[in-house]
């Protein structure tokens, strides 16, 4: 099988077995598009391809489409769209099922597949592995008959326990006992991202026991040979100050790193275009892609986490105030006081707003011994409890949602911090107030279906408004 980097988490795997010596065909093979990314831009701007590229579409040609989670990195609405539109139509395989109802709508045929579960194509088997965390992801072994790839994708490993325990049963279900042993080829992870750091307050300083923790998990893969993948995005131009704290490892420090701590394992770049053949002889590179053209553009990120800039909101909207003034009051602040944290008296939860005019601070103040509110007080208590500041363009955008959370916290339009705690004899416990207290108003989860479906309602065909089915993921019957 031929593994070809197409950018970030965008990969193209053809099955396709080789020429036969003998001159007959070969038996016919798949063309699997993992995670598709087709403009360089995504995450509604905030990040982009890195470095950019120029990619022939219809040169893609994949039978199958393979979404491995609902971020936007990798759940790209309006890719899958321009991908909905080839002929054949190729189906898609992911295990969300808010994925998988957008695809539907965009015209997919669709296969929601669950971790462990094989789905037998021409020329190869994909067997999904897990992901140890709250989001629905798997990563994606490919096996054919001569090898075996691995694709962690952003897939959450523990330990190098966990890593053997996924190698050992994907072993014993694909019948491949040396795969127990490691695989012939891993994308692996290795970036220990800090992309919100910043803005929570953490510690700046370079995460040494998180990148330990990713070397050794690569190294217990025993993979045979190693490319570095997903990660490899960097913050656009409105928010390239981001670049210096969320990238630690420059990916030429990893190989070097990689080489250290596993000798044994041939390792390559993920280069835009490059072209690996996954054998029985072992991974072995290719002339690059002819049909994709990469942009030279200097890598201006470098780790350099010294500071932040103050908020400013850049991209203000008339109605932003009013949109965000009403929220507050009818949907937070009951939130708030509903919200269990535990605290000795009544919770100070300080918010700053930064509109074009300039901030507007007030501290909201609830009883949750009682449930119910205590007022609202101009300006930031400096006995807060949790405290956060965002832009009203970015608030305003999510409440309606044109936007999602993703894009205040990943794009640094916030800042958020938490000292929320109770004393007794017994001594100090934290209490259970989120350091960003504007979830408790609406949801991370609420407010991406919503963007997504707002997403999905621009690029799917034209449909009566009868069709979005109740059930939908998001969809509220009316009252």
């Amino acid at each position: 099988m031929v593994w070809t980097c197409l950018g970030h988490a965008m990969w193209l795997v053809d099955t396709t077995p080789p020429a036969r010596p003998d001159g007959l065909t070969p038996a016919p093979g798949t063309r699997i598009l993992f995670d598709p990314l087709l403009a360089d831009a995504h995450h509604e701007g905030v990040f982009e391809v890195f470095p950019p590229r120029v990619l022939d579409v219809a040169a893609l040609r994949p039978d199958l489409v393979v979404v491995t989670h609902r971020h936007p990195d990798h759940f790209d609405v309006a890719s899958l769209a321009m991908l909905a539109t080839l002929e054949p139509r190729p189906l898609l395989v992911t295990p969300d099922v808010l994925v998988g109802w957008a695809a539907e709508r965009l015209g997919f045929e669709v296969c929601l597949l669950g971790t462990w579960e094989p789905l037998r194509l021409d020329g190869a088997v994909l067997l999904p592995t897990p992901s140890f965390c709250d989001v629905v992801e798997w990563g994606m072994l490919v096996a054919t008959p001569d090898a075996v790839a691995w694709n962690q994708v952003d897939t959450e490993l523990r330990s190098p326990a966990d890593v053997r325990a996924v190698l050992g049963r994907a072993a014993e279900l694909l019948e491949r006992p040396a795969l127990a042993t490691g695989p012939d080829l891993a994308i692996v992870r290795w970036q220990p991202l800090r992309q919100i750091s910043a803005v929570l307050g953490s510690a700046r300083s370079f995460p040494t026991a998180g990148y330990r923790q990713q070397l050794d998990l690569v190294a217990a893969t025993g993979a045979r040979a190693a490319i570095p993948g997903a990660a490899g995005a960097r913050y656009a131009p409105d928010y390239a100050w981001l670049d210096a704290h969320a990238f630690p490892v420059p990916e030429a420090r990893f190989l070097r790193d990689l080489g250290r701590r596993c000798p044994g394992t041939a390792a390559w770049p993920a280069r835009i275009g490059g072209r690996w053949h996954v054998g029985a002889a072992g991974t072995t590179p290719l002339d690059d892609e002819p049909t994709v053209r990469v942009l030279d553009v200097p890598d201006t990120r470098r780790f350099a986490p010294w500071s932040i800039p103050d908020l400013v909101d850049a991209t203000p909207a008339a109605g932003d105030r009013a949109e965000v003034e009403a929220w507050l009051t009818g949907s937070l602040l009951p939130a708030l006081a509903a919200h269990p944290s535990r605290l000795d008296g009544p919770a100070r939860f300080a918010l700053r707003v930064i509109y074009e005019g300039g901030p507007v601070d007030r501290t909201f103040v609830v009883s949750h011994e009682r449930a119910e509110p205590v007022g609202i007080h101009e300006g930031l208590d400096e006995d807060y409890d949790a405290a956060v500041a965002i832009t009203g363009s970015a608030l305003a955008g999510v409440i309606a949602g044109r936007s999602h959370w993703g894009r205040p916290l990943l794009g640094g339009l916030l800042r958020a911090t938490t000292r929320a705690y109770r004393v007794d004899e017994h001594g100090l416990h934290a209490a259970a107030i989120p350091p960003i207290f504007l979830y408790l108003g609406l949801s991370y989860d609420a407010a991406f279906v919503a963007w997504v479906e707002g997403q999905v309602a621009a690029h799917a065909p034209a449909h009566s408004p009868d069709d979005t089915p109740d059930d939908a993921p998001g969809h509220a019957p009316a009252t």
